[in-house]
């Protein structure tokens, strides 16, 4: 026997079943009425701080509630992202992260959060790659001659990084390992601390974030030795890449902003929408490769689809023993 709902209870049961729609959208629709909290997992005054800063300034003008920078320092981003993690997922707090916490840390140390279950992806704003760098005092005019130089003094000579299980700190300890070479690895708080301290010549090479080394290496501070994109930077193009001297080796950075799993997905996806919209606007477009970027502005299922590619070998390069033993 077919049982027939009569006509106005089923008008009632459909309407039921698109209240939580109908909900949702609305709440996207008065978002935000209030300030947002953006988490930036580093220090101020570095490259990933800037690009967070850029969009929330711009996100604080087109969506009329202040967009407010929290730096919360620490662990290499741990810190700022466990918080995120334990955060309401309402839209009113926000992760600007990058690879190294959500698919390296994971790998490096005890993390009390996850990130395939605790966030949601937003839109990645910029992608970008390592720079090598050394001290003008370093007698090396390429990564070759800097290898000959460590060969010749074991010893004598350590890297600096923004921290230990950063991308940029995967990306040298790699490049060490597949050259069967060991220096000691030097890990600050951060890009600004470790460009500091690389400028002062406390540590001899330094691998670090466009953001943080591309001024330094123009203003002849440091001098940049290669860069681990698949191709020169525009704002090097006299700087090799590490694949002209070790084929294959590129290690890709990315920055953008994710959110607590749970979120509104009205709200993801207006926040994607405004975050595109703002990193195609050509004087941030500009300034993000002023910073050694390449603006990206995905949806939020792009950004999924580039995390999902990138998490086995992420995970493969962070517990190898290159980078497991620096």
């Amino acid at each position: 026997m077919t049982l027939r709902l009569p006509m106005l209870g089923r008008r009632s049961l459909l309407g039921a079943a698109a209240l939580p729609l109908l909900s949702q959208a609305g709440h996207a629709q008065a978002w935000p009425t209030r300030p947002v909290r953006v988490v930036i997992p580093y220090p101020p005054g570095g490259g990933t701080d800037a690009m967070a800063r850029i969009t929330a300034q711009h996100l604080t003008q087109r969506l009329g509630q202040p967009f407010v920078a929290d730096n919360r320092a620490g662990a290499n981003g741990q810190l700022a992202a466990e918080y995120v993690a334990r955060t309401a997922p309402d839209g009113y707090t926000l992760l600007f992260c990058g690879n190294t916490q959500t698919a390296i840390l994971p790998h490096l140390q005890p993390v009390q959060y996850d990130p395939a279950k605790d966030f949601v992806p937003v839109s990645i704003v910029g992608m970008n790659s390592a720079i090598f760098a050394v001290h003008p005092s370093v007698p090396a005019n390429t990564l070759e001659e800097l290898v000959a130089l460590i060969r010749a003094e074991p010893g004598k000579y350590n890297y600096g990084s923004p921290g230990r299980g950063t991308i940029t700190q995967l990306t040298a300890a790699l490049w060490l390992h597949r050259l069967g070479l060991n220096i000691e690895h030097v890990p600050f708080r951060g890009g600004a601390q470790s460009l500091t301290e690389a400028i002062s010549g406390r540590v001899q090479m330094l691998t670090g974030v466009p953001g943080d080394l591309l001024p330094a290496s123009l203003a002849g501070q440091l001098r940049p030795l290669a860069v681990a994109s698949a191709e020169r930077m525009p704002q090097l193009p006299n700087v090799p890449t590490v694949s002209e001297s070790m084929p294959g080796f590129v290690v890709l950075n990315w920055n953008g902003y994710v959110a607590p799993t749970g979120t509104p997905q009205p709200i993801i996806d207006r926040l994607a929408r405004e975050i595109g919209e703002i990193v195609r606007m050509p004087d941030v477009a500009q300034r993000l490769v002023m910073l050694g970027n390449t603006p990206v502005g995905n949806s939020p299922a792009e950004m999924a689809a580039v995390m999902q590619a990138e998490a086995p070998v992420l995970r493969d390069a962070a517990q190898s023993p290159g980078v497991q033993d620096s």
